[in-house]
């Protein structure tokens, strides 16, 4: 069992996804707090960090984001201060008597580009294409895979391919299961062992990929899907036999 764990450890430490080991954490929190195995949660976290503190690639990603938030907010605040500045002397110019402008007028320098090439992809590329694509039919879309191969969230691809009854349509079916999912709570209470250790996991293996789809196209991977629809009737069926008086 441990080496399991360990193994997929360094798997999601070794795959450099950022988001990823996010909806890990979070996941893992909420089904320890389901189990109500509070104790384990610290223990659990501190493993992770520790763990995915040795990934080099993992830290310099998480870096790169704090380097460049920071020259963004730099970049905003330098070229604020130019604008300023040139106003000022436009005004100055303005205010002489002689009425002609001086050649040594200041020229602000050209900024640099700092930049998080995955985000950047998203945020200028594929984002914007899926937003384009959802106003040509705000309502049915525009078909599947008329958007490319990647979108990188799957929620905007929805509404890029199927419009806005299509999102709607796929998201109802997780609201069925979290209605069913909501009858079972608290899951210590119906359930033990094996049977409670599957449910709490599996909520929150929902929940973080749910965060997943915000930044991949998770639902659309057939290997991902085969695997999550399986666990997600076992999930279901558990519960519905439990519900009704089958054998748990």
């Amino acid at each position: 069992m441990g080496l399991n764990i360990f193994s997929g450890l360094w798997l999601m430490a070794n795959a450099v996804s950022r988001i990823s080991v996010v909806s890990y954490l979070i996941g893992s929190v909420v089904a320890l707090a389901l189990a109500k195995k509070y104790k384990a949660i610290p223990v659990i976290l501190l493993i992770s960090f520790v763990f995915f503190g040795f990934s080099a690639d993992l830290k310099a990603r998480y870096m790169r984001i704090i380097e460049v938030t920071k020259e963004k907010i730099i970049q905003t605040v330098k070229t604020q201060t130019q604008a300023y500045t040139l106003d000022v002397f436009a005004q100055e110019v303005e205010g002489t008597t002689s009425g002609r402008v001086s050649s040594n007028t200041p020229t602000p320098k050209p900024v640099e580009v700092f930049e998080d090439r995955s985000t950047s992809i998203r945020f200028n590329v594929e984002w914007p294409r899926a937003i384009r694509a959802f106003r040509k039919n705000p309502l049915l879309g525009t078909g599947y895979s008329s958007i490319t191969l990647a979108t990188d969230n799957d929620y905007l691809r929805l509404l890029g391919e199927t419009g806005i009854l299509g999102l709607l349509a796929f998201l109802l079916i997780f609201v069925r299961i979290g209605l069913l999912i909501k009858k079972a709570l608290p899951l210590t209470n119906h359930f033990s062992g094996i049977n409670l250790a599957y449910l709490s996991g599996f909520v929150g293996c929902l929940i973080g990929v749910f965060i997943n789809a915000f930044f991949i196209d998770i639902f659309e991977a057939s290997k991902f899907a085969i695997l999550f629809w399986l666990f997600m009737g076992i999930a279901v069926s558990m519960i519905r036999y439990r519900k009704y008086g089958y054998n748990n």
